[in-house]
């Protein structure tokens, strides 16, 4: 008997219970909406229908959510724990914008639910009180919610922050915004897909390569639809692929690059050396023909062009055309590093390179003279890699040491700086150079791996370093994507000041002027300087 009253007892208890409101069973239970008005951040329209973590709208205030990416997109740095809460804080930060869509589609102005965040709050290092806000942060779909008041949007954030009943919500912040670019005849359901990696900005246009070897502009602005580019040769016009024969070699190289000479180029090898390789190169003119430039040897894209002055390296053979003419160099004096990258330097009529007495040996800096064609050594060492500044050689030797070699006498100090030294054996190691020359600053990459400034000990990114390039007058590093890492993407400009940071983790860059496109996964991303 007494077992049956306590069945009774908990079966009554569980019928009050459940005629209790909702907010009596969870009181930070709140109702919200996803709106049914535009929202657009920064130029891109957001996808509500479709999308993981939609804006919501809670007592008639819009709520933005907190995800990594979001954030970044609008200049603000964010860190979430359960122990200490949320941390907001504005900075220059960027990111480029990620849709998060999902399968499933949301209905605007239905209501879902979503929590009160309980947790301490920082926004710019001031502690906020969520339990006495008027419009407290949620969360939702397990995602932060801020607020979009004006006090937070526009006095905090410094957003420009607009709603009108045709264009709906728009934000524009203040950091450089980097716009996903729809590559046409890419990566979206065609079968000509986009070969990752192979593009380059040209002017305001993009100049990118199919899977199946056509080659394509888009405008920056996506206002037009992309176009073929076709190849002119002995003065026939041809469409179709640009080097079609080699569409399914495993070997083949293939580059879109800006020379020396402001020219644009590309140029496809299969790869197969120099008896049985071809090789074919075009120049790509300003109104977007390419002409067939003659078919040449070179390895691993060790190339280049400078203004009246063609350089090339085939299996340690150096060949130069200077002014329409021939000169080669190697085989019975020297032998040029053909390892690649090859780094030269043409200034004035000296072209510094590395090259050996011994096939296949360490690399000595030498220069030649185009008008005496004689080759002198400026350092008899062995060296691994350097660059030039001014009247200064800075050389990495094969102790990972750093000498500064005055060019004229000669003379070498040892800078007492330990580089870092690549591990050949880990494939996801990029840095194949710790040392880039951009204006008159030199970076360089410690044996900390951290990135440097040559004459301040202070490194650039408390980061360790990924990759190193100069591009266009600008220095690009990457660096580790971890989560302590807030920068994993850094561009400075010529006289060392910053052009963009940002949260990317980033494959492939190119940069013309104030125009910049970067890869980050399988998305090609437009920032303008």
């Amino acid at each position: 008997m007494k077992e049956f009253r306590k069945s009774r007892l908990c079966l009554l208890l569980i019928c009050l219970l459940l005629l209790l409101p909702k907010t009596a069973l969870a009181a930070d239970t709140i109702s919200v909406q996803i709106p049914n008005f535009t929202v657009t951040l920064n130029g891109v329209q957001v996808d509500q229908k479709h999308r993981e973590y939609p804006f919501l709208v809670y007592n008639n205030i819009t709520y933005f959510p907190m995800t990594y990416y979001d954030c970044r997109f609008l200049g603000l740095e964010s860190n979430w724990t359960e122990r200490d809460g949320l941390s907001i804080t504005k900075s220059k930060i960027s990111g480029g914008y990620r849709a998060y869509q999902q399968a499933a589609s949301n209905g605007t102005g239905k209501g879902y639910q979503a929590e009160k965040i309980d947790k301490s709050v920082l926004v710019n290092g001031i502690a906020i009180d969520n339990k006495t806000e008027q419009y407290p942060l949620l969360r939702f779909r397990n995602v932060v919610y801020f607020p979009l008041t004006w006090r937070f949007a526009v006095g905090t954030f410094g957003w420009d922050y607009r709603f009108d009943n045709k264009a709906g919500l728009t934000i524009q912040s203040d950091n450089l915004a980097a716009k996903p670019l729809a590559i046409q005849n890419g990566y979206y359901g065609s079968e000509r897909g986009f070969y990752q990696g192979h593009f380059q900005v040209m002017k305001d246009q993009l100049l990118y390569l199919t899977n199946d070897y056509y080659l394509y502009r888009m405008p920056l602005n996506q206002l037009q639809p992309a176009q073929e580019i076709s190849l002119t040769l002995k003065g026939n016009t041809d469409s179709g692929t640009v080097f079609g024969a080699y569409v399914n070699e495993p070997e083949r190289n293939v580059q879109i690059y800006k020379a020396f000479d402001g020219k644009y180029y590309f140029y496809c090898s299969n790869g197969w050396g120099n008896i049985m390789g071809e090789f074919g190169e075009w120049v790509i003119h300003d109104d977007y023909t390419m002409d067939g430039n003659e078919v040449r040897g070179g390895i691993d894209g060790i190339y280049q062009h400078y203004p009246d002055v063609d350089i090339c390296i085939d299996v340690s053979i150096l060949s130069v055309r200077d002014k329409g003419k021939y000169h080669t160099y190697g085989s019975s004096d020297y032998y040029f590093d053909y390892r690649a990258p090859q780094q030269y330097q043409l200034i004035g009529r000296n072209l510094y390179i590395m090259a050996s007495k011994e096939l296949f040996g360490w690399g000595r800096l030498c220069c030649i003279n185009l008008d005496t064609d004689k080759i002198t050594e400026i350092l008899p060492e062995p060296v691994d890699c350097f660059q030039i500044i001014g009247n200064t050689a800075y050389i990495v030797n094969t102790q990972n040491r750093l000498l500064a070699v005055n060019l004229t006498n000669g003379t070498a100090k040892d800078l007492s700086i330990t580089l870092w030294q690549r591990d050949t054996n880990n494939p996801d190691d990029k840095l194949n150079h710790p040392i880039c020359a951009v204006g008159n600053q030199l970076y360089y990459v410690k044996d900390d791996r951290k990135l440097y400034c040559l004459g301040n000990d202070t490194p650039l990114e408390n980061a360790n370093v990924t990759n190193l390039l100069g591009v266009d007058g600008h220095l690009v590093a990457c660096f580790e994507a971890k989560a302590e890492n807030p920068c994993r993407f850094l561009v400075l400009n010529s006289v060392g000041k910053n052009s963009y940071r940002s949260a990317d983790v980033v494959t492939a860059v190119s940069i013309d002027g104030n125009n910049m496109v970067y890869q980050s996964g399988g998305q090609l991303y437009f920032v303008q300087f």
